[in-house]
């Protein structure tokens, strides 16, 4: 006696959810309901730092031999800290050392990836909708 009172509830509500489904997955334009999926190309652009390395010149002094200096230091023996501290440069010369140098610069790269939509096959509408059906 239980099942005979369910019977009708679940068939009505079976039916509701027949309907509901046909009306999700019809097209509004021209009302068909054989809407199919495809994929479509998408191309999107995407900003990408690009990293360049450039090379920098920098000039810089080596020094040369040193002398000592013979007035700095009266006993001039060499062992003291006024001789140890006596000497002076007597030439230098210019070298050039490359210096690698860093360079970022920001881009616009085109980038492609495939949506899914469901076209109508009568009268060509589409729509990336989940459902499955055909809306503008």
């Amino acid at each position: 006696m239980n099942i005979a009172r369910k019977l009708p509830t679940a068939a009505v509500a079976f039916a509701w959810l027949a309907s509901a489904t046909f009306a999700a997955n019809t097209c509004p334009q021209c009302g068909c309901c054989e809407c199919k999926k495809c994929c479509r190309l998408v191309c999107e652009m995407k900003e990408v730092t690009k990293t360049r390395y450039c090379c920098k010149c920098e000039d810089f002094c080596v020094l040369g031999p040193s002398k000592r200096c013979p007035s700095c230091c009266s006993c001039n023996c060499g062992h003291c800290t006024d001789c140890r501290s006596s000497w002076i440069p007597t030439a230098a010369y210019v070298k050039t050392k490359h210096v690698a140098e860093k360079k970022e610069e920001k881009i616009q790269k085109p980038t492609y990836r495939f949506v899914v939509e469901y076209v109508c096959p009568q009268c060509g509408c589409a729509t990336p909708q989940m459902n499955g059906g055909c809306a503008e």
